[in-house]
């Protein structure tokens, strides 16, 4: 009966935590920037053409984000999921175990009497260890609203990123048919730099969100 409990209790532990592992922190050199990212990137962009290394550099925060975000739903539901299994599990073992003492309980006769209570004993006692185990284990996961949270923040500063090179480029080609002769000015290049600056700022802060919790 203890092997039996402690091998249950050993089980509810494992599932409890079985999550943790399963998400990769996104790797900016593992990322691959494909035609749908870059294509994405040009439309973003009013004249595209003219900032070549902005889209480029665009087309990786296009991916960064995509991946970033697809990596924190899946975290969501799957702690939505692990939550609900948790809490089910616990209230199964509970109606089991006392399934099994109302059981015990009618078959006992007077010959055997002592040892049936001593199993409906071990059955509560070991019940009762179980489901809290998985009961805690529900309550310790972490909470959806903070991935939510997370999910929010993300695309907050993905829409701050767009908002600023909109400006950017808007302040750029402003200052180009007059200078379309002699190429870009220094200061169509400072703001192609910031351009840049801008969405480097953004994949760095996309990346330091913490999937995991």
């Amino acid at each position: 009966m203890q092997t039996l409990v402690r091998a249950a209790l050993v089980a509810a532990l494992c599932t409890t935590s079985a999550c943790g592992s399963q998400y990769t922190i996104l790797d900016r050199s593992t990322v691959e920037v494909s035609a749908n990212a870059r294509l994405s990137a040009q439309n973003l962009v009013a004249d595209a053409e003219k900032f070549p290394t902005v889209i480029q550099q665009l087309a990786l925060a296009q991916e960064v984000y995509q991946r970033q975000l697809y990596l924190l739903k899946e975290r969501r539901n799957k702690l939505r999921s692990r939550e609900r299994t948790l809490t089910a599990l616990s209230f199964g073992t509970f109606a089991a175990s006392a399934v099994g003492m109302g059981a015990a309980a009618i078959a006992t006769d007077e010959t055997d009497a002592a040892n049936r209570l001593r199993l409906a004993g071990g059955l509560s006692l070991g019940a009762l260890a179980i489901g809290t185990a998985f009961q805690v284990g529900a309550y310790m996961q972490e909470d959806v609203s903070s991935v939510d949270s997370k999910v929010r923040l993300l695309e907050l500063r993905y829409d701050t990123m767009l908002e600023r090179l909109r400006q950017l480029t808007y302040q750029a080609t402003l200052g180009q048919p007059a200078e379309a002769a002699s190429g870009p000015s220094p200061t169509q290049a400072k703001l192609v730099a910031e351009m840049g600056a801008a969405i480097e700022a953004f994949i760095t802060e996309a990346l330091a969100i913490n999937v995991k919790g």
